[in-house]
Order: structure tokens, then sequence, then C-alpha cells
């Protein structure tokens, strides 16, 4: 049986926000093996530390990241970076039939039978902005990865452990089923859960 764990990218994983700077659009020039080892090097220095004893993806443990982050060869390059191990993309899916926002991005991690997916944003510029607006969280993020996971047969009714800084897409996401939410600090280098939210989401009443 394995842990599921989906983990948010900018400040989640990492110290400092990277969209800004990594936008897809402000690097359409490089190639997405040059994208990927831009990751793998920045990594270096702006992974929060300890991370890799969280995000694994092995016999027992499947990781993912979801992200509003557009650029998911460049956040595969971090994946490596924590993983030790090189990801190779391999497919492109849009689960929602009714949307082409939310993109999956399959990626074989070496050594591995097991994919690891990166579920994002699939916009730039002025339809990220409007694009973003509408969703206003991860849920469909969420229910995404929960999707092909199952597609591939690597999940049923289990519990998906969901990380993220962000507050509302960590209370939003307290909704959904099947799901336990942790409240990342975004300010400490260290990957560190706000544990005095395990009293907030008691009061709202989550099952967990």
């Amino acid at each position: 049986m394995f842990t599921y764990r989906a983990f948010d990218f900018d400040r989640t994983s990492n110290r400092r926000s990277t969209f800004r700077t990594y936008e897809r659009s402000l690097h359409a020039q490089k190639t997405d093996a040059e994208m990927y080892e831009t990751g793998k090097a920045h990594a270096q220095s702006n992974l929060k530390i300890n991370i890799a004893n969280w995000l694994k993806h092995d016999a027992e443990h499947i990781a993912a990241i979801v992200t509003f982050h557009n650029n998911p060869l460049y956040i595969a390059g971090y994946v490596a970076h924590i993983l030790n191990k090189e990801l190779v993309c391999n497919g492109l899916q849009y689960p929602d039939p009714d949307s082409k926002n939310i993109a999956v991005a399959r990626f074989k991690v070496k050594g591995s039978e097991i994919p690891f997916y990166i579920v994002y944003l699939d916009q730039t510029a002025n339809n990220f902005v409007q694009a973003s607006g509408r969703l206003g969280n991860k849920n469909k993020h969420l229910a995404a990865l929960r999707s092909m996971l199952s597609s591939e047969g690597l999940i049923n009714n289990e519990i998906i452990e969901f990380y993220d800084d962000d507050q509302r897409n960590y209370l939003d996401a307290l909704s959904l089923g099947q799901i336990k939410c942790h409240w990342v600090s975004s300010e400490i280098p260290t990957f560190t859960i706000k544990r005095e939210l395990e009293n907030l989401q008691k009061k709202i009443k989550s099952p967990y």
C-alpha cells in the first residue's frame, strides 16, 4: 500500500517563488532539456530544507506536484534533484474534457515503474490570470491527479495528503473527500507544517 502525497511547488517545496521569473512564456526560446537543467541547477539553492524527507517516490510512496506554475519542465528539474533521479516527460493529458486549463505532465522516473505527475495550469500571460482567477483553488488539480492515478490502477479510495502554503487552497481542499490537508509555512526555509492548523481543522469538522 502506498502513501500518496501531493505538494504545491512555489514556497511549499521551495523557498523563493519562481513563477514571475520562470513563467513559461518568458523562456519560450529555451528547449525542454534546457528548462529541465535550469530547474535542477536552481534546486540546489532554492529547495526547502528537508523536503526530500517528505517528497518521496518509491515502493511505499507516490508523490506529485499540484501547482498554478505553468512550467512543468522547470519544476521537473527540482523534482529530479529531490529524488536524485532523472525524469523524462512521456506524456501530457487534460483529464477534464470541458477544460484545457488543467494539464497533467507524466514523467518517467529513472529506475521506477510509477509515473510522477505534475498537475499545472496550462495557460500563459493574460489567459493565465483569467484562468487562475476562475479556478481560485487547487481542487480541480487534485481531482485531476486522482483521475490520473486511478486510470493507471494506482489508487482506489485511499487518502491523498495535500501540502500547500496558501491558506485558501488548504481550506478549500478540506471540502474534498479522501484527502488530508496540511498547511505549510511559506516563510521558514525548512519544510514545516503549521501545527496550529490542526486545531482549525478540527473546528471546521474535518473527518481527519
